[in-house]
């Protein structure tokens, strides 16, 4: 399950079986609210979304953005938010396996991971991808990332001797690609930690902890 919030609504990605790395068929649930914060429609949208991995929906134009695998094929799609034109920003392809997906509308471009790796892509159409870092780096495996949008800083866990390292940089003025003497260290974690999310400087994360 994926989900993503703008313009006051959740757009709720769920797969029809239980392990995610098996699912081919999902329904995006779209759930509205009014001005007050009630609950005002859930619409459920299906077919579209079959082999997506992960969403993400730009609240400045209302599109929603996904990573696809079906068929050994990997691609990025975008449909506006009556759900009629569908598009591709990356064509299917069986090189780059797509994972979580971001959208930054500041810089008109959409980051995602990719075996460890984050890459980057321009939100126009027929587009391709370019590693997010330059290469002076060598990350051990990049496991999970978050955009803070109030303060436009990229949130990223790197996996390294079995420990998960927590770090920072800014991407609202950076060059692509990113250069990674910029990147600031928070914090290191002997657990394992998942479902990074990050607002107006405040992180939030679930830990694992052995009993």
């Amino acid at each position: 399950m994926t989900f993503s919030c703008a313009n006051n609504s959740i757009y709720l990605l769920k797969s029809v079986v239980i392990s995610d790395s098996i699912a081919t068929n999902y329904t995006l649930d779209v759930i509205n609210f009014d001005e007050n914060n009630k609950l005002k429609t859930v619409t459920h949208v299906k077919d579209i979304f079959d082999g997506a991995q992960s969403i993400t929906s730009d609240w400045t134009t209302g599109k929603i953005y996904w990573t696809v695998s079906s068929n050994k094929q990997f691609s990025i799609k975008v449909i506006d938010k009556s759900f009629e034109k569908l598009e591709y920003i990356i064509q299917p392809n069986n090189k780059t396996y797509m994972e979580k997906l971001r959208v930054y509308p500041k810089q008109d471009e959409l980051l995602f991971l990719s075996n460890g790796k984050l890459w980057y892509t321009s939100n126009s159409l027929n587009n391709s991808a370019s590693l997010l870092f330059e290469s002076g780096k060598k990350f051990s495996y990049i496991y999970d990332f978050t955009i803070d949008y109030a303060t436009d800083k990229l949130y990223i866990f790197e996996s390294s001797a079995g420990c998960s390292i927590l770090q920072s940089i800014d991407i609202e003025t950076s060059v692509r690609p990113l250069n990674v003497h910029n990147i600031n260290e928070i914090e290191t974690y002997s657990q394992f930690v998942i479902d990074l999310v990050a607002f107006d400087d405040k992180i939030y994360f679930i830990l694992y902890e052995d009993k």
